[in-house]
């Protein structure tokens, strides 16, 4: 994948994480930048000083010493020579559903049950990561979403909810056991993937998942504004596509979403 293309999938990354937050229309956090934060854990790799993974009954301690990411306790130098790959894909640790106000205790969210995120992460999947002045978050990962696009996931006193890619939490799987590991891709996981890494330039959008499917209109709208044509029936289309989700009444056609290159190139 080029930098380019790179570079556009971490937007549309960020775009999909604050998707409820925009479709909800709450207020969000700023990230000091005026954007909504995102971030279940909100450190960008160039402040983690150390992190640790939880995964299959291991644990791995990783440090940044002199600029290198150093094994610590129970850590291989593969781990860490992986995590010197992927800091960029791991930290900030995003998501792409956030939702407050849940029972965090309703067993149906797997937190504090064994062998809840499934047998890749054996007892159970976690990671811990300290900045520079000494302050550590812990996420704890918790049962699959219903429909195995992702997982619930909760952070150590902050009472929201988050929902993470199956990707962060293989990222997490391959740091604690010190290999590369990747989840057999559900279908549904294969048709979000797809759209954010831009392979699919025309899906349906019964394919995707709504709020996917809305941020995509909605950057095709402000895409198409900065090309001076007008933000368009995007957003429109994408409302009202999404009728045709299971026990949505008042079915209606599903119409196509392009992918968001359609009005204007990579930036």
């Amino acid at each position: 994948m080029s930098t380019a293309s790179r570079s556009r999938r971490k937007q549309l990354v960020g775009l999909v994480s604050a998707a409820p937050l925009l479709v909800g229309g709450l207020s969000a956090c700023g990230s000091g930048t005026g954007g909504i934060n995102i971030a279940a854990i909100d450190v960008p790799p160039e402040k983690v000083t150390a992190a640790s993974f939880t995964a299959q009954g291991k644990t791995a301690d990783i440090k940044l010493q002199d600029g290198v990411w150093t094994p610590s306790t129970g850590a291989t130098v593969e781990a860490a020579t992986l995590l010197s790959t992927i800091q960029e894909r791991v930290f900030p640790i995003n998501a792409y559903r956030i939702m407050s106000g849940l029972n965090q205790a309703d067993p149906v969210y797997g937190f504090g049950t064994a062998n809840a995120a499934g047998a890749d992460c054996g007892p159970g999947c976690a990671i811990s990561v300290t900045d520079a002045t000494g302050k550590t978050w812990k996420l704890t990962v918790g049962a699959p979403t219903f429909n195995k696009a992702g997982f619930y996931a909760k952070v150590d006193g902050d009472p929201r909810t988050f929902l993470i890619t199956q990707q962060t939490v293989a990222d997490i799987i391959t740091e604690a056991i010190g290999k590369d590991f990747a989840f057999p891709e559900s279908e549904k996981y294969k048709k979000v993937d797809a759209a954010l890494n831009l392979e699919n330039q025309d899906a349906k959008t019964e394919d995707l998942d709504p709020y996917l499917v809305q941020v995509l209109a909605a950057q095709q709208s402000a895409d198409s504004v900065k090309a001076g044509q007008g933000p368009g029936d995007f957003l429109a289309k994408a409302a009202s596509s999404t009728k045709s989700q299971a026990g949505a009444k008042d079915a209606k056609p599903v119409s196509t979403v392009n992918g968001p290159q359609a009005q204007a190139g990579p930036q």
